[in-house]
């Protein structure tokens, strides 16, 4: 039983310090409170192409082509789909978000919300 108990304690050492040399950052979609009106949640559905479920979306430095999905604001209507570039550096967590013009209208931009660092993710120099 203690032969397990020191693998897991080697394995989550290991974790956390793999978790401190990332240089990862973090899209998400679920941004903040509404305090501008005509900001709307979304989901990140794809980076650079591929497809994803889980969110927040983890993902390298660099430009990334990032679809999102805007929940429609009417029943009976579809999702709708928009594709941007993001400037995405290293330890950031991204906030995006859906402008709509109107409540009414399904047809947003795409948008970068809010950008700041990512606690205990320090950027390899390098």
């Amino acid at each position: 039983m203690k032969h397990i108990a020191k693998l897991f304690a080697v394995a989550g050492a290991l974790a956390l310090l793999s978790a401190c040399t990332t240089t990862q950052s973090q899209l998400e979609g679920k941004p903040f409170t509404r305090v501008d009106p005509k900001l709307y949640p979304v989901i990140v559905s794809k980076v650079d192409g591929k497809s994803y479920l889980q969110q927040p979306v983890m993902v390298d430095p660099g430009k990334r082509v990032v679809t999102v999905t805007a929940r429609p604001e009417r029943y009976g209507t579809q999702s709708v789909d928009r594709t941007f570039t993001v400037d995405v550096g290293p330890c950031e967590i991204i906030r995006l978000g859906a402008r709509r013009e109107s409540p009414l209208m399904d047809d947003f931009e795409p948008v970068v919300v809010e950008r700041e660092p990512k606690a205990g993710c320090t950027a390899k120099k390098g």
